[in-house]
């Protein structure tokens, strides 16, 4: 569920929470790396506490996707194209768990005709 769906209500029965890049990260001009990445991680942390059924949460940064998982894990997914897609890193990072083969390494995804590598890190373990 994006972050941005008007309707409150189904955020009740989201397991999964995504962001596009945050606007003011979006604006930011030169190196400002660490202040997206806390940002990031700042609304990461919020997104499951307000919904606590969610099992992730993702949010695009300038160098990939960032995500936190209900169990305290936070990965870094990164994938082949330029610019990334929190809903895609987090929907294959949730069907890696719900499998449990979730961990360091890559992740193929079919998107339509198209494959994409996804690279998964894993930042911290839970």
């Amino acid at each position: 569920m994006d972050a941005e769906e008007p309707n409150l209500r189904l955020f009740g029965d989201a397991a999964v929470l995504t962001r596009s890049r945050s606007p003011e990260a979006a604006g930011r001009r030169g190196d400002d790396s660490a202040a997206e990445a806390a940002e990031a991680e700042a609304w990461l942390a919020e997104a499951l506490r307000r919904n606590p059924g969610a099992r992730l949460a993702a949010t695009a940064v300038a160098d990939g996707t960032r995500l936190r998982l209900r169990d305290g894990r936070r990965l870094w997914i990164t994938d082949d194209e330029d610019e990334p897609d929190p809903r895609l890193a987090a929907s294959a990072a949730y069907a890696a768990l719900v499998e449990r083969i979730l961990g360091d390494g890559g992740l193929i995804v079919r998107v339509g005709a198209v494959e994409r590598l996804l690279t998964v890190r894993i930042v911290e373990a839970g």
